[in-house]
């Protein structure tokens, strides 16, 4: 295997330069977690099998729907299977062999209506906000008008993630510093569905050069001319307010790499929007925080470009697309075309290749 590519739990590749995976082979894993009929179901296989059954087919839904949104795709196809499973419990319960009895998804889908507050596992809301996917890709093709159903019931969905979260899951960094990293896998999460679902309704418009981007999901012609794409307050601001969360998460205490590749194209989104605000809706003083913002995620693919092609290839991607968005020229004094960055880039990957 290549040093570009991910070998998961689950034992299919994913290739990190081109976010693309085989879906053959994913596919195949999948067909191997059906339980044979009749078979007896271990009561806590929602926890005690993280690694196999219900655990490894959450664990297959969620990279499904999180590739068909780095892709641009408008669905995923695991987004309508029926489960049954028991939800998962926390990691820390799971690696201390400290499993308690599993909670199912019908608790968890009327947990508004308990008297006292239930907190669930931070796996359990990774997999809804995986399962907000499905509502939130389709609605990225449209037309962007704020009335759109589609929108206004995915936005409901994100909403009441947020307002339902129980204290405890409200806070990524635990009391003793520790970091709860799939909590941050879903705080991530939601705020980028946030952002594909606002900022094409936003006063924020994208810039041709954006699109240079592997990153980007790419606008329709209407959202591409600013002079017909309306600005709606209420989206602009979901859009700032997301984008000051995803960029402010990369100063969290904990390594960069730590965090899983996955995020890269989130980043860079958030980078992209970001310097959007700066240009477009922002004042002086609130563009200053924003360019530190961008300056933080740009920090952040840096740190990434350590290890992964896709994070060294994003990382210039930014850099080039900021000079372009913010007038910036490079050290000699010289606006460097897009092209020709990418162009180096991809001879220096040949290089490489060459010498591994």
């Amino acid at each position: 295997m290549s040093s570009s590519q991910l070998d998961l739990d689950t034992d299919f590749y994913f290739d990190a330069d081109l976010f693309s995976y085989q879906q053959d082979e994913f596919y195949m894993h999948l067909d191997q977690l059906e339980v044979a009929e009749g078979a007896e179901a271990d009561p806590k296989a929602g926890c005690a099998e993280k690694k196999a059954g219900g655990g490894r087919g959450a664990q297959l839904f969620i990279m499904d729907g999180t590739f068909a949104g780095v892709m641009h795709e408008t669905s995923f196809r695991l987004s309508n299977i029926p489960t049954d499973v028991d939800l998962p419990c926390e990691e820390r319960e799971y690696a201390k062999g400290n499993i308690p009895a599993p909670k199912s998804l019908l608790e968890y889908e009327t947990r508004e209506f308990s008297d006292e507050e239930i907190a669930f596992s931070s796996f359990t809301y990774l997999i809804d906000g995986a399962r907000i996917i499905s509502s939130v890709l389709p609605t990225i093709s449209q037309a962007g008008e704020p009335s759109d159903h589609a929108a206004t019931a995915a936005n409901a969905k994100l909403v009441s993630w947020v307002v339902h979260l129980p204290e405890s899951k409200k806070q990524i960094i635990h009391e003793s510093g520790k970091m709860d990293e799939v909590n941050f896998q879903a705080h991530m999460l939601i705020n980028l569905l946030v952002l594909y679902l606002h900022r094409p309704r936003s006063r924020l418009a994208y810039s041709g050069v954006e699109g240079s981007s592997k990153c980007t999901v790419t606008p329709s012609s209407e959202q591409m001319t600013r002079m017909r794409q309306k600005a709606y307050a209420l989206h602009t601001n979901k859009t700032l307010s997301c984008l000051e969360t995803l960029l402010g998460m990369m100063a969290l205490p904990t390594p960069i790499l730590k965090h899983t590749p996955l995020i890269i194209c989130g980043v860079a989104m958030a980078i992209m929007g970001q310097m959007a605000a700066c240009n477009l809706v922002l004042e002086s003083n609130k563009a200053a925080e924003g360019r530190e913002r961008i300056r933080l995620g740009i920090g952040a693919l840096k740190e990434f470009t350590e290890v992964w092609p896709l994070g060294r290839r994003t990382n210039l991607e930014m850099k080039a697309i900021g000079r372009e968005l913010l007038n910036i020229p490079n050290a000699n004094g010289v606006r460097t075309p897009m092209g020709t960055v990418l162009g180096q880039e991809d001879e220096f990957r040949t290089v490489t290749a060459t010498l591994t």
